[in-house]
């Protein structure tokens, strides 16, 4: 100071001090928020969905003798966890859930035992503490998550506001409402974010290993492998291409696995996979289903990412275009899919593993403006709202509400897959093999179909399901015509009403 005297505050000691905050206290702040998640789902009631009776069963097996077989001493310990919490034994006949018998007469699931494997710590845990053994499933869910989001705040090279603004775009949504869920989602989704953090930072057989870890469960990710492959190749790192197609081989473990049980390397591809069952219906879904897609649970992030996809493409970046050609693959090879309309909450449970690759393309397309700041954390507040307030039922046969208002004022914006339509109207899941129930419409509340979906060889069945006028009956008569076999119809007022 001008008479002399010392300040109050030591400039050493105060910038040793602000450094060991920065340093320090958003590490304390995650281990509190990571002890009061995991602690919340350890006394959160469990409820099974998705393909929970499967992982619930393989669980049981690897934790009781070693091994995915199902013997019947597992099904014992399973029901006997389950029937007393209210959710009843395990569905018969086994097949429900997944589990075919293989030539030797043992039974194993249809999915990959990975995720599982990596639930029974927790199940011990639980188990130690006299706790929920149910809960092991939504716990190792949580210990991806915070892993995953570990690596973006603490181990990631990128500029703290790169890390902070990916891991909003990520981590909060609708990947909130799947750390319940007791299926491979969040495990796939956390494995992919931290590949796209591999792949940001140049760390190619690092991001093909994370991709693969992740593929394990959900095989279309493995082309998250080949982003990390080429990544290498286009910077001439040979060594590295070389370690990054190593590391590729773990998503083979699945594969391998199933031709020495079964001699065939997959019994989903088999039976549930097929290239035509891609449809520019579920290719448009991702984005713009009313339903499930991206526009009712992220809309920020999806309009941020179109403008940064579109951004990198004339910009000419061979990393986001590469990662755009990945996301796309990837999302067309996962509509090879037949179950589209599968369990899930709220979003398409397909697209939480895809969410990562998207929210970097907006992130990167965008770039640090203020007002792509400014947009960026826009999106992640709105996310979270939505998230907040918008938790969907367990129910993926009901309409969303957003899809509801458009079925009823705009039904021609609307052109879902039919197994999505089909299901949310008839509330229930259809039979193996799927044959569509139609004609299937959808009636605004004074009873006037809006949308229906029909069979163009069998019109006659209009007539037997609905009231219609003569004159509609006429106009669809021409649209079969022109349409073919399946094919959505939006009738005049009053054209077509339910029945009294």
């Amino acid at each position: 100071m001008a008479d002399g005297t010392q300040t109050i505050v030591d400039k050493p000691f105060a910038t040793k001090n602000s450094g060991w905050t920065a340093r320090w206290l958003p590490k304390v702040l995650f281990a509190v928020g990571a002890f009061g998640l995991l602690y919340h789902l350890a006394h959160h009631r469990t409820i099974i969905r998705g393909d929970g009776w499967e992982y619930v069963c393989q669980l049981e097996s690897l934790y009781r003798h070693g091994s995915p077989e199902l013997r019947p001493a597992d099904r014992d310990a399973v029901n006997a966890l389950t029937v007393p919490r209210g959710l009843g034994p395990i569905p018969e006949p086994l097949i429900v859930i997944g589990y075919h018998e293989a030539p030797n007469g043992q039974l194993y699931g249809i999915h990959f035992w990975g995720y599982a494997l990596t639930a029974i710590p927790a199940k011990t845990w639980l188990q130690a503490q006299g706790g929920d053994e149910l809960a092991a499933l939504p716990i190792t869910n949580a210990v991806w998550f915070l892993l995953a989001l570990a690596v973006v705040l603490f181990a990631w090279e990128a500029p703290w506001a790169k890390r902070l603004a990916y891991a909003g775009l990520t981590a909060i949504g609708p990947v909130l409402w799947y750390l319940e869920f007791t299926g491979s989602e969040v495990f796939s989704w956390a494995f992919i974010t931290m590949a796209i953090v591999a792949y940001d930072s140049n760390r190619y057989a690092l991001c093909s290993a994370a991709a693969a870890l992740a593929a394990l469960q959900n095989p279309t990710l493995i082309f998250f492998c080949g982003a990390g492959v080429a990544l290498a190749l286009r910077d001439y790192r040979w060594k590295s291409a070389a370690a990054a197609i190593l590391a590729t081989g773990i998503a083979f473990l699945p594969v391998a696995y199933y031709q020495y049980q079964f001699g065939r390397s997959s019994l989903i591809a088999d039976d549930f996979v097929s290239v035509s069952y891609i449809s520019w219906a579920k290719t448009w879904g991702y984005a713009f289903d009313f339903n499930q897609g991206l526009i009712c649970y992220v809309p920020l992030l999806l309009l941020g990412a179109l403008v940064g996809a579109v951004r990198l493409i004339i910009a000419g970046s061979g990393r986001g275009i590469l990662m755009l050609l990945t996301v796309a693959v990837v999302a067309l090879a996962t509509e090879m899919q037949v179950n589209w309309n599968s369990g899930c909450l709220g979003i398409q449970r397909y697209l939480i593993w895809q969410i990562p690759g998207i929210a970097w393309v907006m992130l990167e397309g965008l770039g640090t403006g203020w007002l792509a700041c400014l947009y960026t954390a826009a999106t992640i507040v709105s996310s979270g709202l939505i998230a907040l307030i918008g938790l969907p039922s367990d129910s993926y046969v009901k309409h969303h509400p957003v899809a509801q208002w458009v079925l009823t004022h705009y039904p021609w914006l609307y052109y879902p897959e039919p197994e999505v339509f089909i299901e949310r109207q008839i509330q229930t899941e259809l039979p193996w093999p799927r044959i569509y129930p139609v004609p299937v419409g959808f009636a605004d509340p004074e009873g006037n179909i809006t949308k229906v979906l029909v069979d163009g060889e069998d019109l006659d069945a209009v007539a037997k399901t609905f009231v219609v006028t003569p004159e509609y009956l006429a106009t669809l008569h021409n649209e079969a015509a022109r349409q073919g076999r399946f094919f959505y119809s939006h009738p005049p007022r009053g054209g077509l009403r339910i029945r009294p």
